[in-house]
């Protein structure tokens, strides 16, 4: 009697699943998964990882793919790129930190100090004598203005001054300054100009410092037509010599010295 012989029939591909886990050693293989390596080149991916089609001896190998190691570096900013800053380095605005409140308060963390440079086009302003300074007037005179003279509240007595006198004046120079793109500058408070005193490199009767001798505005008004500026080294001419920096009253329309600042944080 004539039968019929069962046939094997291959099942589809899509039929066998891939193993949950191929070990890379076992998977240098002619198959992976059913999957034979035909084409070179050819990429088969598996929970194990990825497999390429490679031509091993004369035989067509599935082999791991070697991938590259990827290596992550955190650079931290300076204080220049608006980083964490110590007194004493140089700040976004291109000037010298010379306060760090130590953590962020209302009006910022740090305070900044011009570069001496915006008082003219020399390349170096420690090059700059007493007579090049740009002197102002404070504000305006018999004008009375609520100002403060805690450290954090140079900015916002300068504002009240500008607001207050329109004429030409140190208030109104400093606001409209833009340095090194920065246009945040601010006329100190009392405190924060007598901080600068003490920051080495800022002041002193060399020509290796930023700024030099003279007598130099606040934004902290006295009793009017007083405001508050600190003095040290000598007047010019050097009719009058400080060994110390000196607090002094000066009438608002006399011209002194003026340092611009700036809070960030």
């Amino acid at each position: 009697m004539t039968g019929i012989l069962p046939v094997a029939v291959p099942e589809p591909e899509a039929l066998h699943p891939i193993p949950a886990a191929v070990s890379p050693a076992a998977a240098q293989a002619a198959s992976i998964g059913g999957t034979a390596c035909k084409k070179l080149g050819q990429i088969r991916k598996t929970s194990a990882g990825s497999f390429r089609c490679s031509a091993v001896g004369k035989q067509k190998t599935w082999r791991p793919l070697q991938t590259a190691a990827t290596t992550t570096t955190t650079i931290a900013l300076q204080c220049f790129q608006r980083g964490t800053c110590t007194v004493g380095d140089t700040g976004p605005g291109g000037g010298v930190i010379f306060y760090d409140a130590g953590s962020t308060q209302s009006w910022g963390r740090y305070l900044e100090v011009a570069p001496a440079s915006w008082m003219s086009s020399q390349p170096d302003a420690r090059n700059w004598w007493r007579s090049k300074l740009v002197t102002r007037p404070w504000g305006c005179i018999n004008t009375n203005i609520t100002t403060g003279t805690a450290i954090g509240t140079g900015r916002s007595n300068t504002i009240a001054i500008s607001a207050a006198c329109t004429e030409s004046n140190a208030a109104n120079l400093v606001k409209s300054l833009t340095i090194n793109g920065l246009s945040d500058w601010f006329l100190p408070s009392l405190d924060e100009l007598n901080l600068l005193v003490n920051r080495p490199g800022v002041f002193s009767t060399t020509s290796t410092n930023l700024y030099p001798d003279y007598e130099y505005w606040s934004s902290s008004q006295a009793t009017e037509p007083g405001a508050f500026q600190v003095a040290w080294g000598c007047r010019i001419p050097p009719d009058i010599c400080w060994q110390n920096p000196k607090v002094i009253s000066t009438i608002t329309n006399w011209g002194l010295g003026v340092i611009p600042i700036r809070a960030f944080s």
